[in-house]
Protein backbone atom coordinates (compact mmCIF):
# COMPACT_ATOMS: atom_id res chain seq x y z
CA UNK A 1 0.00 0.00 0.00
CA UNK A 2 1.10 3.58 -0.71
CA UNK A 3 -0.33 6.08 1.74
CA UNK A 4 0.63 9.35 3.42
CA UNK A 5 0.28 8.48 7.12
CA UNK A 6 2.68 5.74 8.21
CA UNK A 7 0.71 5.05 11.40
CA UNK A 8 -2.41 4.22 9.39
CA UNK A 9 -0.43 1.69 7.32
CA UNK A 10 0.82 0.10 10.55
CA UNK A 11 -2.75 -0.05 11.86
CA UNK A 12 -3.87 -1.74 8.65
CA UNK A 13 -1.11 -4.32 9.04
CA UNK A 14 -2.02 -4.96 12.66
CA UNK A 15 -5.57 -5.89 11.69
CA UNK A 16 -4.84 -7.64 8.39
CA UNK A 17 -4.81 -11.41 7.91
CA UNK A 18 -2.51 -11.18 4.89
CA UNK A 19 0.95 -9.60 4.46
CA UNK A 20 0.91 -5.81 4.13
CA UNK A 21 3.81 -4.14 2.31
CA UNK A 22 4.72 -0.51 2.86
CA UNK A 23 5.00 0.71 -0.74
CA UNK A 24 5.65 4.28 0.44
CA UNK A 25 4.55 6.58 3.22
CA UNK A 26 5.55 10.09 4.25
CA UNK A 27 7.86 8.51 6.83
CA UNK A 28 9.58 5.69 4.93
CA UNK A 29 10.08 4.12 1.50
CA UNK A 30 11.58 0.67 2.20
CA UNK A 31 10.81 -0.98 -1.14
CA UNK A 32 12.76 1.69 -3.00
CA UNK A 33 15.80 1.22 -0.79
CA UNK A 34 15.67 -2.56 -1.20
CA UNK A 35 15.90 -2.10 -4.98
CA UNK A 36 18.66 0.46 -4.50
CA UNK A 37 20.71 -2.01 -2.47
CA UNK A 38 20.16 -4.61 -5.20
CA UNK A 39 21.48 -2.06 -7.73
CA UNK A 40 24.55 -1.33 -5.60
CA UNK A 41 25.33 -5.04 -5.28
CA UNK A 42 24.81 -5.54 -9.01
CA UNK A 43 27.26 -2.79 -9.97
CA UNK A 44 29.76 -2.73 -7.08
CA UNK A 45 29.67 -6.37 -6.02
CA UNK A 46 28.55 -5.70 -2.45
CA UNK A 47 27.28 -2.89 -0.29
CA UNK A 48 29.50 -4.05 2.55
CA UNK A 49 32.12 -1.43 3.41
CA UNK A 50 30.74 1.07 0.91
CA UNK A 51 29.75 4.67 1.61
CA UNK A 52 26.29 5.68 0.44
CA UNK A 53 25.85 9.44 0.28
CA UNK A 54 22.42 10.99 -0.16
CA UNK A 55 22.42 14.65 -1.15
CA UNK A 56 19.14 16.47 -0.66
CA UNK A 57 16.15 16.16 1.65
CA UNK A 58 16.01 14.26 4.93
CA UNK A 59 12.81 12.67 3.68
CA UNK A 60 11.26 9.20 3.69
CA UNK A 61 14.11 7.84 1.58
CA UNK A 62 16.71 9.21 3.97
CA UNK A 63 14.78 7.60 6.83
CA UNK A 64 14.75 4.24 5.06
CA UNK A 65 18.47 4.48 4.28
CA UNK A 66 19.06 5.05 8.00
CA UNK A 67 16.96 1.97 8.75
CA UNK A 68 18.91 -0.01 6.16
CA UNK A 69 22.16 1.04 7.82
CA UNK A 70 21.03 -0.81 10.95
CA UNK A 71 20.79 -4.03 8.92
CA UNK A 72 23.54 -3.81 6.29
CA UNK A 73 27.27 -3.09 6.91
CA UNK A 74 27.74 0.21 5.04
CA UNK A 75 28.31 3.86 5.95
CA UNK A 76 25.47 6.29 5.27
CA UNK A 77 26.05 10.00 4.84
CA UNK A 78 23.25 12.52 4.42
CA UNK A 79 23.88 16.05 3.21
CA UNK A 80 20.79 18.19 3.68
CA UNK A 81 19.99 21.87 4.27
CA UNK A 82 19.29 23.06 7.79
CA UNK A 83 15.65 22.52 8.63
CA UNK A 84 15.33 19.43 6.44
CA UNK A 85 16.62 16.75 8.80
CA UNK A 86 15.41 13.14 8.87
CA UNK A 87 12.94 11.87 11.46
CA UNK A 88 14.33 12.24 14.99
CA UNK A 89 12.91 8.92 16.16
CA UNK A 90 14.53 7.02 13.30
CA UNK A 91 17.84 8.79 13.92
CA UNK A 92 17.72 7.76 17.60
CA UNK A 93 16.95 4.15 16.66
CA UNK A 94 19.86 4.12 14.19
CA UNK A 95 22.18 5.47 16.89
CA UNK A 96 20.96 2.87 19.39
CA UNK A 97 21.46 0.08 16.83
CA UNK A 98 25.06 1.15 16.20
CA UNK A 99 24.50 2.13 12.57
CA UNK A 100 27.37 3.95 10.88
CA UNK A 101 26.04 7.28 9.62
CA UNK A 102 26.72 11.01 9.50
CA UNK A 103 24.46 14.00 8.84
CA UNK A 104 26.00 17.19 7.50
CA UNK A 105 24.95 20.39 5.78
CA UNK A 106 28.03 20.41 3.53
CA UNK A 107 27.49 18.42 0.29
CA UNK A 108 31.18 18.56 -0.67
CA UNK A 109 32.19 17.05 2.65
CA UNK A 110 29.49 14.42 2.28
CA UNK A 111 30.49 13.07 -1.14
CA UNK A 112 34.20 12.84 -0.36
CA UNK A 113 35.25 9.28 -1.19
CA UNK A 114 31.64 8.07 -1.51
CA UNK A 115 30.93 4.98 -3.62
CA UNK A 116 27.21 5.69 -4.13
CA UNK A 117 25.72 9.14 -4.68
CA UNK A 118 21.97 9.28 -4.21
CA UNK A 119 19.64 12.02 -5.41
CA UNK A 120 15.93 12.64 -5.03
CA UNK A 121 13.53 15.40 -6.05
CA UNK A 122 13.67 18.56 -3.95
CA UNK A 123 9.89 18.45 -3.59
CA UNK A 124 7.46 15.55 -3.88
CA UNK A 125 3.74 14.87 -4.06
CA UNK A 126 1.87 17.21 -1.74
CA UNK A 127 4.78 19.68 -1.52
CA UNK A 128 4.07 21.63 -4.71
CA UNK A 129 3.22 24.78 -2.75
CA UNK A 130 6.70 24.65 -1.21
CA UNK A 131 8.45 24.27 -4.58
CA UNK A 132 9.76 27.86 -4.85
CA UNK A 133 11.19 27.89 -1.33
CA UNK A 134 12.61 24.40 -1.68
CA UNK A 135 14.35 25.20 -4.98
CA UNK A 136 16.12 28.07 -3.23
CA UNK A 137 16.99 26.11 -0.07
CA UNK A 138 18.26 23.07 -1.99
CA UNK A 139 20.12 24.88 -4.80
CA UNK A 140 23.58 24.20 -3.24
CA UNK A 141 22.69 20.49 -3.07
CA UNK A 142 22.38 19.88 -6.80
CA UNK A 143 24.31 16.84 -8.08
CA UNK A 144 26.85 18.18 -10.60
CA UNK A 145 30.06 16.88 -12.13
CA UNK A 146 32.00 19.38 -10.00
CA UNK A 147 30.41 18.01 -6.82
CA UNK A 148 31.17 14.43 -7.85
CA UNK A 149 34.86 15.19 -8.37
CA UNK A 150 35.49 14.27 -4.74
CA UNK A 151 33.68 10.93 -4.90
CA UNK A 152 35.34 7.55 -5.40
CA UNK A 153 36.56 7.18 -8.99
CA UNK A 154 34.27 4.18 -9.54
CA UNK A 155 31.21 5.71 -7.89
CA UNK A 156 27.68 5.17 -9.15
CA UNK A 157 24.84 7.69 -9.21
CA UNK A 158 21.31 6.70 -8.18
CA UNK A 159 18.01 8.57 -8.41
CA UNK A 160 14.66 7.06 -7.45
CA UNK A 161 12.89 8.91 -10.31
CA UNK A 162 11.10 10.81 -11.62
CA UNK A 163 13.84 13.43 -11.78
CA UNK A 164 13.54 17.18 -12.21
CA UNK A 165 16.50 17.65 -14.51
CA UNK A 166 18.31 20.90 -13.89
CA UNK A 167 17.10 21.05 -10.29
CA UNK A 168 18.41 18.24 -8.05
CA UNK A 169 20.59 16.72 -10.79
CA UNK A 170 22.08 17.95 -14.05
CA UNK A 171 21.63 16.33 -17.45
CA UNK A 172 25.36 15.77 -17.60
CA UNK A 173 25.28 13.60 -14.47
CA UNK A 174 21.94 11.95 -15.19
CA UNK A 175 23.13 10.78 -18.61
CA UNK A 176 26.78 10.37 -17.65
CA UNK A 177 28.95 7.25 -17.37
CA UNK A 178 28.46 6.89 -13.62
CA UNK A 179 24.66 7.00 -13.77
CA UNK A 180 22.82 3.70 -13.26
CA UNK A 181 19.38 5.22 -12.66
CA UNK A 182 17.63 3.15 -15.32
CA UNK A 183 19.07 -0.12 -14.01
CA UNK A 184 17.85 1.09 -10.63
CA UNK A 185 14.37 1.70 -12.04
CA UNK A 186 14.29 -1.80 -13.56
CA UNK A 187 15.38 -3.29 -10.27
CA UNK A 188 12.23 -1.96 -8.59
CA UNK A 189 10.42 -4.77 -10.41
CA UNK A 190 12.93 -7.46 -9.44
CA UNK A 191 13.13 -6.37 -5.79
CA UNK A 192 9.36 -6.10 -5.52
CA UNK A 193 8.97 -9.60 -6.96
CA UNK A 194 11.42 -10.95 -4.37
CA UNK A 195 9.61 -9.24 -1.49
CA UNK A 196 6.24 -10.49 -2.66
CA UNK A 197 7.55 -14.03 -3.25
CA UNK A 198 9.03 -14.15 0.24
CA UNK A 199 5.86 -12.93 1.93
CA UNK A 200 3.52 -15.06 -0.16
CA UNK A 201 5.59 -18.18 0.50
CA UNK A 202 5.60 -17.40 4.21
CA UNK A 203 1.85 -16.81 4.19
CA UNK A 204 1.14 -20.06 2.31
CA UNK A 205 3.44 -22.03 4.62
CA UNK A 206 1.63 -20.67 7.66
CA UNK A 207 -1.76 -21.70 6.28
CA UNK A 208 -0.55 -25.19 5.31
CA UNK A 209 0.98 -25.68 8.75
CA UNK A 210 -2.35 -25.06 10.49
CA UNK A 211 -3.32 -28.21 12.45
CA UNK A 212 -7.00 -27.62 11.72
CA UNK A 213 -9.34 -25.42 9.75
CA UNK A 214 -9.63 -22.91 12.58
CA UNK A 215 -8.38 -20.16 10.27
CA UNK A 216 -5.23 -18.08 9.96
CA UNK A 217 -6.17 -15.43 12.50
CA UNK A 218 -6.69 -17.92 15.35
CA UNK A 219 -3.72 -20.07 14.35
CA UNK A 220 -1.31 -17.14 14.24
CA UNK A 221 -0.13 -16.01 17.64
CA UNK A 222 1.46 -12.77 16.49
CA UNK A 223 2.32 -10.72 13.47
CA UNK A 224 5.98 -10.12 12.83
CA UNK A 225 6.93 -6.47 12.32
CA UNK A 226 10.26 -6.31 10.50
CA UNK A 227 12.75 -3.88 12.02
CA UNK A 228 13.96 -3.09 8.53
CA UNK A 229 11.17 -0.55 8.40
CA UNK A 230 7.80 -1.18 7.02
CA UNK A 231 7.19 -4.82 6.20
CA UNK A 232 4.33 -6.25 8.24
CA UNK A 233 4.06 -10.03 7.90
CA UNK A 234 0.98 -11.91 9.06
CA UNK A 235 2.26 -15.13 10.60
CA UNK A 236 5.78 -16.38 11.20
CA UNK A 237 8.13 -17.19 8.34
CA UNK A 238 9.24 -20.75 7.71
CA UNK A 239 12.83 -21.23 8.85
CA UNK A 240 13.84 -23.02 5.65
CA UNK A 241 12.55 -20.30 3.33
CA UNK A 242 15.18 -18.09 1.68
CA UNK A 243 15.42 -14.59 3.09
CA UNK A 244 14.44 -11.52 1.10
CA UNK A 245 18.14 -10.87 0.51
CA UNK A 246 18.56 -14.40 -0.87
CA UNK A 247 15.56 -13.91 -3.12
CA UNK A 248 17.05 -10.66 -4.37
CA UNK A 249 20.37 -12.36 -5.06
CA UNK A 250 18.66 -15.20 -6.91
CA UNK A 251 16.59 -12.89 -9.10
CA UNK A 252 19.60 -10.65 -9.76
CA UNK A 253 21.65 -13.68 -10.86
CA UNK A 254 18.88 -14.83 -13.22
CA UNK A 255 18.63 -11.32 -14.61
CA UNK A 256 22.34 -11.11 -15.32
CA UNK A 257 22.38 -14.60 -16.88
CA UNK A 258 19.50 -13.72 -19.18
CA UNK A 259 21.21 -10.47 -20.18
CA UNK A 260 24.44 -12.31 -20.99
CA UNK A 261 22.66 -14.82 -23.19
Amino acid sequence: IRWFDDDEVVQLAEHATVPVINGLTDLTHPCQVMSDILTVEEHLGTIEGKTVCMVGDGNNLANSWLNAATRFPFDFVLACPEGYLPDEGIVRKAEAAGASFMITHDPKEAVEGAHVIYSDAFYSMGQEEEAIKRRKDFAPFQITTDLLAGADKDHIVLHCLPAHRGEEITDEVMDGPHSVVFDEAENRMHAQRAIMATLINSHIDTRLASPSAVGLTEHTAARVASQSDGFRIAGSASSDRPSISAQLASISTKKLTQAAS
